[in-house]
């Protein structure tokens, strides 16, 4: 696992929509936004009663996004709108809110049955800590985003599971110049215990990967998890 950020040199407009493929649309402003609209293109299938215990299988990504929101205690930056991209059922939603109360977060997954575990606030208890959260399904390989529409992207175990590249250059081109990308992927030694583990990227190729995309300042680690 690796948790990397980064700034991009470029300038990408505000607003979020769902799609995928070339051609798609984009909205224009986030408050003119239905809450999602999924594309069948890119809805991936999961079925709800697998999905409904997806938090209870998921004890490494929680501690990996854990770790990752104690890191934004020392970030400044104030955005108005954030990106959870391969969000699942956004498990790291309240506490990205926690940290940045006056930003609006856009939640993004290929699984809609997941979106649809996303808690939302009730009228009938205010008092609970739930985060409005805007869902949308679509692919993070082509986010049917508008151009610099978000102050902060943020990926926990999502970017391994994908063309890291696509991936990669689709958070440039939706995040904000002096904007944070924030994820985390699994590294090339991750079940190196098995006779044929799968091949993830080296941490080096991911800062090339960044720097190829237009990102500036790359800061990149690793941990070990056992």
């Amino acid at each position: 696992m690796r948790s990397d950020r980064a700034v991009p040199k470029s300038w990408c407009g505000a607003g979020w929509f769902v799609g995928a493929g070339d051609g798609r649309q984009r909205c224009a402003n986030p408050r003119h936004c239905s809450d999602y609209r999924a594309d069948a293109d890119a809805i991936d299938g999961t079925p709800l009663s697998t999905a409904k215990q997806y938090l209870a299988a998921a004890a490494l990504e929680l501690e990996v996004g854990q770790r990752m929101l104690e890191r934004l205690t020392y970030v400044k930056l104030d955005p108005t709108w954030m990106l959870d991209a391969g969000c699942g059922p956004a498990p790291q939603a309240v506490g990205l809110q926690a940290r940045f109360p006056r930003a609006k977060l856009c939640a993004l997954d290929r699984s809609h049955a997941l979106l649809q575990q996303i808690a939302q606030p009730q009228w009938f208890a205010p008092w609970r800590r739930t985060p409005r959260v805007s869902r949308v399904c679509a692919d993070l390989a082509a986010l049917p985003l508008a151009q610099a529409s978000m102050g902060l992207v943020w990926s926990n175990m999502a970017v391994h599971l994908m063309d890291a590249a696509a991936a990669l250059r689709e958070f440039a081109r939706v995040l904000q110049p002096e904007g944070l990308l924030m994820f985390s992927c699994f590294g090339p030694d991750t079940l190196r215990e098995i006779d044929q583990p799968p091949q993830y990227l080296d941490m080096h190729d991911l800062g090339d990967l960044l720097t190829q995309c237009g990102f500036s300042a790359p800061v990149m680690d690793m941990e070990v998890f056992h």
